[in-house]
């Protein structure tokens, strides 16, 4: 259907009596990026960057900034430069409270952006089955919408505390029966087995379904054996970032698809005068590193 489409959209384009060029010679505008992620540990890791145009590849990094972390508009504290385009700041972030990043550069506007840190997911494991089998659990009704996704740990050692690693991988693919997962990332093919539907590397588990029986009791499938599972609770802007980060990921996924040619996903971004994304999110993991 699509090839179809596509042939007929080129037959069109030959019919137009009016064409209008493209100018592929528009000029770059260079923007600050900044990107940070609030979470519940004790150390916060920014990234500033300048933006580059279409085919380069290699970053610029902001050398200089005044970066400012404020909590309900009180500052708690200044980032400081610790690496090629990192910046950190120690400060553990308190759920339910307001965040603001304010960000000065020398000759650039003022950056800000906000967000507010989400409390942790009210999940608990009620049953564990085979090696093979799905893992079932119970949770609460949350005001944020969270994410679930397996760390495989292919190493021989036990993480006792649930910390991620280079060599770790997220799972390719994950499933659930839970009634309020987003299936924008459904796979039509399993490598799970036939229990529940597969999805691509993360569970989105939606805030906004209506008429549901809370708590609800769900499994999760897939490879949970010497793997860590996280249920990330996510900030408004961390979910809108990592939902439309994924959508974007998806139209490129088959690279013969033309379809992708005519793709207006946008990557969400709050930032005020620049890119990026400011956000928080709150883990609860589960560790099977650990023998039982």
């Amino acid at each position: 259907m699509n090839q179809k489409i596509f042939c007929y959209c080129i037959c069109l384009l030959g019919c137009l009596s009016c064409v209008e060029d493209i100018n592929l010679d528009e000029k770059h505008e260079r923007q600050v990026v900044v990107n940070c992620a609030l979470h519940s540990g004790p150390a916060q890791i920014l990234t500033l960057t300048y933006s580059n145009p279409l085919g380069k590849f290699y970053y610029d990094e902001v050398e200089q900034a005044v970066v400012t972390l404020f909590e309900d508009n009180q500052p708690v504290g200044q980032f400081t430069k610790n690496g090629f385009m990192q910046w950190k700041l120690e400060f553990t972030p308190t759920e339910g409270r307001a965040y603001k990043l304010k960000v000065d550069v020398p000759g650039e506007p003022v950056i800000t952006a906000s967000t507010t840190m989400p409390p942790r997911v009210c999940v608990s494991q009620v049953k564990r089955g085979g090696l093979d089998e799905p893992i079932y659990f119970r949770q609460n009704k949350t005001a944020n919408s969270c994410y679930v996704f397996i760390i495989n740990n292919y190493g021989d050692e036990v993480v006792v505390d649930p910390i991620v690693y280079p060599h770790n991988e997220l799972a390719d693919q994950i499933g659930t029966n839970h009634p309020c997962v987003d299936q924008f990332n459904m796979e039509e093919a399993s490598d799970i087995g036939d229990t529940t539907p597969a999805f691509l590397s993360y569970l989105r588990i939606s805030n906004e379904v209506k008429d549901v029986d809370w708590p609800v009791e769900f499994c999760v499938d897939g490879s949970l054996q010497q793997s860590m599972l996280f249920f990330r609770a996510a900030s408004k802007e961390y979910d809108r970032y990592l939902k439309t980060s994924l959508q974007k990921m998806l139209v490129y996924e088959a690279f013969d698809d033309p379809s992708q040619w005519f793709d207006e996903n946008v990557v969400y971004s709050n930032i005020t005068n620049g890119l990026g994304i400011f956000a928080a999110y709150n883990d609860k993991v589960f560790n099977y590193t650990i023998p039982e």
